[in-house]
C-alpha cells in the first residue's frame, strides 16, 4: 500500500513540466532534509512542555507532508496538532510521545517511496 498520494505527485510533475523547473525533486529534497529536525524539535518541545510550539511544529509537518503527498505523515501530524486545539489541559505526555514516535516510524517508508 502506498503512503504517497500519487495525485499530488502527478500534479507536481505537471507543474514542473509547465514551468520547466524540476519542482518535484526540489520539494522532495527539501522535505527529506527538513523533516528529521522537526522530530527533534517536537521531542524538545515535549520535554520542555512547550505545547504551543509543539502544535506549531506538527502543523508545519502536516502542511509540508500534504504539499508533497505524504498522506500517512500528514494525517498523524494533524492528529498531533489537534491534540492541543481547544484543550484546557495538554494531553498526557505518553499520548503525545506515542504520536511523535508514530511519525518517526511513518517517515522512513514515505522517504523510501519518494
Amino acid at each position: 500500500m502506498s503512503v504517497i498520494d500519487q495525485s499530488v505527485i502527478e500534479g507536481l510533475k505537471h507543474l514542473s513540466e509547465q514551468t520547466g523547473k524540476d519542482l518535484l525533486s526540489q520539494l522532495v529534497t527539501l522535505y527529506l532534509e527538513s523533516t528529521p529536525p522537526l522530530f527533534e524539535e517536537m521531542h524538545k518541545c515535549l520535554e520542555e512542555e512547550r505545547y504551543e510550539d509543539l502544535s506549531r511544529e506538527a502543523h508545519s509537518l502536516k502542511s509540508s507532508s500534504a504539499n508533497i503527498g505524504v498522506a500517512s505523515v500528514r494525517d498523524t501530524a494533524k492528529e498531533l496538532e489537534y491534540l492541543f486545539v481547544d484543550a484546557d489541559h495538554p494531553p498526557e505526555k505518553e499520548v503525545i510521545l506515542a504520536l511523535i514516535q508514530k511519525l518517526e516510524e511513518e517517515f522512513p517508508a514515505a522517504a523510501q517511496e519518494l
